[in-house]
């Protein structure tokens, strides 16, 4: 029998480094990526959900019920022919919505995958909270359609997302990962993913994905999103965003980070299910890094709107605005980005 590992990511572990490098590397002679194209949860997502109007992108494009089915039938006839061409003894699926998937939805993919010869496991990593609140809040700074605050943030109830993978598969068939970069191999998720799945990668070009961008040009996004400048309307939004951003990374400076005052109440709130997770995890959680009084370091929203008077230089000169203009009020800040937004290429 062959096998089929799924990996579920969670958010803000390298998923996108894995898949993007899965994607087009050579795996050797036992393994193969499936052609499902990059990330694959969409397509594994969409197959087997048994209510896909429980998915927010059909939701917000109002498909209807007979459009849904041709997507579900045809994206499961796409998972079928990807395990059909298989044609080494070990197959890898990738994507991050496969954590989404109920446990009935994912005792069909195991159903539909035994029937075509393969024997399903399940491989994920997980990040520390304090970190992963860190880095799921940049993300969505990161991500231009929505506004986020420090009131968003929480750490997911991840027993009851992923205990169903035990349920279906075996919890010998099922292995949680601590994603720390400090105990990964050559502190690089891929490789660590890679080796322990014995698959070589020595001759491999690595590229990491979605890495972090500095305080200071992470105050200046969430400025801008926090007063609304940005209109969701305008054509090539997402590309001209990450312009901005590319743009912004220019502005060096310490990373950001949370203090324990913010975090440790939404920690001791899901202590339980940290409990539970360092009893599957490979290594446990380590504490949280206190992070207090050193530079980055954010304590309230006003941290955001802190602008030393390098970073105010910098954005006037790109904007041929005088830094003497600047009156203290973050909302001709976020006009001065917008300005830098319409402006780079």
């Amino acid at each position: 029998m062959k096998r089929l590992i799924l990996h579920f990511g969670t958010h803000k572990t390298g998923s996108t480094s894995i898949q993007r490098n899965l994607a087009t590397a050579d795996l050797g002679p036992k393994w193969e990526y499936a052609k499902l194209g990059v990330n694959q949860g969409g397509v594994v997502s969409a197959a087997f959900t048994q209510d896909l109007f429980s998915i927010r992108e059909y939701k917000l494009f109002g498909i209807d019920r007979g459009e849904l089915l041709k997507i579900k039938m045809k994206s499961l006839e796409l998972f079928k022919s990807a395990l059909k061409s298989c044609k080494k003894d070990n197959l890898i699926v990738s994507g991050e919505r496969i954590v989404k998937l109920e446990e009935n939805d994912l005792s069909e993919l195991n159903r539909v995958s035994s029937s075509l010869g393969f024997k399903v496991e399940a491989i994920g990593y997980l990040r520390e909270p304090k970190s992963r609140m860190e880095a799921v809040f940049q993300q969505k700074i990161k991500f231009p359609y929505k506004y986020t605050s420090l009131e968003d943030l929480f750490y997911p109830d991840y027993q009851k997302k992923l205990i169903k993978f035990e349920n279906v598969l075996g919890k010998d068939n099922v292995l949680f990962l601590l994603y720390d970069r400090k105990n990964l191999l050559e502190k690089c998720v891929v490789k660590d993913f890679c080796f322990r799945l014995g698959i070589k990668t020595d001759a491999w070009e690595i590229h990491r994905y979605n890495e972090s961008i500095p305080l200071r040009a992470l105050r200046f996004l969430y400025t801008y999103k926090k007063f609304g400048l940005l209109s969701t309307k305008e054509s090539n939004h997402k590309k001209q965003y990450n312009r901005l951003i590319r743009r912004l990374k220019d502005l060096k400076g310490p990373k950001m980070s949370f203090s324990l005052k913010i975090v440790n109440p939404i920690i001791e709130e899901k202590q339980q299910v940290i409990d539970w997770i360092n009893s599957r995890l490979n290594v446990p959680f380590p504490y949280p890094t206190c992070t207090d009084n050193l530079p980055g370091c954010v304590y309230c929203e006003e941290d955001f709107f802190n602008f030393d008077r390098e970073s105010i230089d910098w954005l006037a000169n790109l904007v041929n605005k005088s830094p003497d203009e600047y009156i203290g009020d973050p909302s001709q800040i976020a006009s001065w980005v917008h300005l830098l937004y319409q402006q780079v290429e």
